[in-house]
């Protein structure tokens, strides 16, 4: 790939400028002792309760949208921010299930098991996904928990940019950390959930959705 020298000047400055401790520090401010047994409390009642799978997984959706909150004014990702929506998104059968009934699709099946790579999510897929459309999401309410969880600690897109991908694929040492603040007890909570259900299937959108 060719990178251009404005590209690869920007990546460079803002890995000398990024406040990502600071932004890191916002966040955990945010998240109290407090707030975080409320949702440790919150997830365990959500796990016992003898509900199915779909309704599991749209409460934990509220749950994970309540968790964003904390991070909503430190994070680039934002409406007209579209850079996630061009690379892997993988999802369970489980959620792909959840999507058809929203928007009256079927989603294909998958054998069980893991129909993507590592390799292929720092690579720009040949499409976008399938629920892109002039650059918003259209199920946005409906979206999965890996969009739901997405939190880039900067102030716009340029880390998820796919030249700065690219360098990191090549292990360049131009390339800027892409800073996240992920939401483990969340995603250990929706692994927990989609055990429970009929297949094991992990493919990106586009799989179950092409």
């Amino acid at each position: 790939m060719q990178i251009s020298t404005v590209m690869l000047q920007a990546l460079k400055d803002r890995k000398a400028s990024s406040d990502y401790e600071g932004r890191m520090q916002a966040v955990q401010a945010a998240a109290t002792s407090d707030w975080q047994q409320a949702m440790q409390q919150k997830l365990g009642k959500l796990l016992s309760e003898p509900s199915s799978v779909r309704v599991k997984l749209r409460k934990l959706y509220t749950l994970a949208d309540e968790a964003h909150q904390n991070r909503a004014s430190v994070i680039a990702c934002k409406a007209g921010c579209s850079a996630c929506c061009h690379i892997q998104v993988e999802i369970n059968e489980a959620e792909a299930r959840l999507i058809g009934d929203a928007t009256g699709r079927k989603p294909r099946q998958l054998p069980p098991g893991r129909h993507t790579t590592p390799a292929q999510q720092l690579g720009k897929q040949d499409t976008p996904c399938t629920f892109l459309v002039q650059g918003k999401c259209s199920i946005y309410e409906h979206r999965p928990f890996v969009c739901r969880e997405m939190a880039v600690l900067d102030v716009d897109a340029l880390t998820c940019s796919f030249e700065n991908m690219y360098l990191a694929r090549m292990n360049d040492p131009r390339a800027v950390l892409v800073p996240q603040a992920n939401m483990p007890p969340l995603r250990q909570a929706m692994l927990k959930i989609v055990q429970g259900s009929r297949s094991g299937a992990w493919a990106d959108i586009r799989q179950f959705f092409p």
